[in-house]
């Protein structure tokens, strides 16, 4: 998370740049103006489970068979628009052109039908539960999930591909009152939620994963892309924000 922040802070004098990573531990990410009382921390402390705050909006996401990657454009790029959902259009393509490169055929989430049927209750806590524009979809389970934070006039635009998912586990990290909510809650995410995986009905590596998407972006932008690391001032960036921020309880649990 401090990485992203970072890499956005310093947009205005780089080039646009994706960054696909895992996670090194089962983890949950909240949005950044998420209430913590969704969670069970409990449950996530007796199963391991990390939990972070993004910078950017939206709500929970387990990170645990997924690829999450972010791209930073920086101000007066092509791609940074000022409407959001025109952003989630145009970013919409190439993450389709990655799942198609794996083998899932999946499509974009329709202007009418974006967040019709948000879910109530604890459901509502889970952000591949609902539905944003342009997303990505196959039949009604959401593959792709996207959030974004901006700042004068540069975008990071997070997403979230969902390459393994079990409900029931998900579930029991979400703040409920009863086992027959868990199990309520289960079957809702189960409706809601698929993976690269239940499609394919064979798993499918972070890295296959990532090569694909770094191959979508080049295809659908016409452009080439090129391996790198963050500069030494966005290492020293993101370590001060792991220790002013990200590494703080007062972020985490500030609501």
């Amino acid at each position: 998370m401090a990485a992203d922040e970072a890499l956005l802070e310093y947009a205005p004098s780089g080039p646009p740049t994706l960054r696909l990573f895992t996670w090194s531990e089962p983890c949950l990410s909240i949005g950044c103006l998420q209430p913590i009382s969704d969670m069970d921390l409990d449950a996530c402390q007796r199963a391991g489970i990390a939990l972070v705050r993004r910078a950017s909006g939206g709500t929970a996401v387990l990170h645990e068979g997924t690829l999450a990657y972010s791209l930073v454009v920086p101000p007066g790029h092509p791609l940074a628009v000022s409407d959001i959902v025109e952003s989630y259009r145009l970013l919409g393509p190439p993450a389709q052109l990655a799942l198609q490169k794996i083998g899932v055929t999946a499509r974009q989430v329709r202007l009418e039908e974006a967040h019709r049927g948000r879910p109530d209750g604890p459901g509502s806590a889970a952000c591949f539960a609902a539905l944003s524009p342009y997303e990505l979809v196959v039949g009604s389970r959401k593959l792709v999930g996207n959030s974004q934070l901006r700042r004068r006039g540069a975008i990071l635009h997070h997403a979230v591909i969902s390459l393994d998912f079990t409900p029931g586990r998900f579930a029991g990290f979400l703040k409920t009152r009863s086992l027959d909510e868990v199990r309520s809650l289960s079957s809702l995410l189960d409706s809601r939620i698929g993976s690269v995986g239940g499609v394919l009905g064979h798993s499918v590596s972070s890295e296959e994963a990532a090569d694909a998407v770094s191959s979508g972006f080049a295809e659908t932008f016409g452009v080439s892309l090129f391996p790198d690391t963050l500069t030494a001032l966005e290492r020293e960036r993101a370590r001060q924000l792991v220790l002013e921020k990200y590494g703080k309880n007062e972020w985490t649990f500030r609501r």
